[in-house]
């Protein structure tokens, strides 16, 4: 339950983000109806080695929006973005995209037919540096929380369905052979320990 203070503290006062340093960056949309309220980079202890992007959409009373459905691709990705349903139970966050090596990932709300009308969260990725224990390199995780904003937003007409253009990503993708050697020193690292408790 983690999660429920941030949503607090994102509706509170909306449009915060501690992870601008790790190069999370908020896209505002004129006039869209889906905002991000905020951004959270998870500490060690929230996070426990995860490597994901967690989110959630609200209504406009602050209440968890079911069935929301959260778009996301990432640098180099080719074809139609992915999407994933916000469907979890209320002591978790609504959903989740794991990350992996190498992904610089951006998400935003899928609003249907109406064109361009969710803010994006971009320039997500686990390529950061160890920190305390639960966060280290490939393995940190952030936190995103849409609102729906009608209040805010003028009436978007109902456009033909067209592809969403490609997420704004301005960060390189990590090469493959500058991860691998980090990956197998772990993995070799696991094995060892795994063996030594049997």
């Amino acid at each position: 339950m983690w999660h429920i203070p941030y949503n607090r503290q994102f509706l509170a006062n909306p449009g915060q983000n501690d992870a601008e340093a790790y190069g999370v960056h908020i896209h505002r949309v004129p006039n869209a109806a889906m905002r991000c309220i905020g951004v959270h980079h998870l500490s060690g202890g929230e996070n426990k080695g995860n490597h994901h992007i967690f989110l959630d959409v609200l209504d406009e009373e602050g209440t968890r929006l079911a069935g929301a459905i959260i778009r996301y691709a990432w640098q180099g990705h080719q074809g139609d973005p992915l999407k994933v349903l916000c469907d979890k139970p209320d002591d978790e966050p609504a959903t989740n995209i794991p990350l992996y090596p190498g992904q610089i990932v951006s998400v935003w709300v899928d609003t249907g037919l109406v064109h361009g009308a969710s803010d994006r969260v971009s320039g997500i990725h686990t390529a950061h540096p160890d920190e305390e224990p639960g966060n280290m390199r490939y393995h940190h995780s952030f936190y995103v929380v849409f609102q729906l904003r009608l209040s805010e937003a003028p009436a978007i007409p109902q456009m033909p369905e067209q592809p969403l253009p490609p997420p704004e990503l301005p960060e390189q993708p990590i090469p493959l052979a500058e991860v691998l050697p980090e990956l197998l020193e772990r993995l070799t690292r696991i094995h060892r320990d795994s063996l030594y408790i049997m």
